[in-house]
């Protein structure tokens, strides 16, 4: 993890649109909702916080998945949903504004 300094500076980096989507309600409420579909409420911070991490650049779309299943403790035989599925909602909502 990058010291809080670095995160700052890589955020106001973003796209302003993004920063927006970045820490809006609505994008808090789709990762709460796919958590809670998905059943790991539990792990919701987690998951927020990667998933802003892949936002922002810092991990990287293809171990996104790993870490949220790493984070939860979840194996192979119970995956999370498809491959970036929160970030690529996020993407879509981020286009269209």
């Amino acid at each position: 993890m990058l010291p809080q300094e670095q995160l700052l500076e890589k955020f106001n980096a973003l796209p302003k649109n993004l920063q927006e989507t970045l820490i809006s309600y609505e994008s808090a409420d789709v990762i709460y909702e796919t958590a809670q579909k998905e059943g790991v409420l539990d792990g919701v911070s987690m998951i927020a916080e990667i998933t802003g991490d892949v936002m922002m650049g810092l991990v990287p779309i293809t171990k996104f998945r790993q870490k949220i299943q790493d984070g939860l403790g979840i194996n192979e035989e119970k995956p999370v949903e498809s491959q970036g599925l929160f970030v690529i909602r996020y993407l879509c909502r981020l286009k269209t504004s």
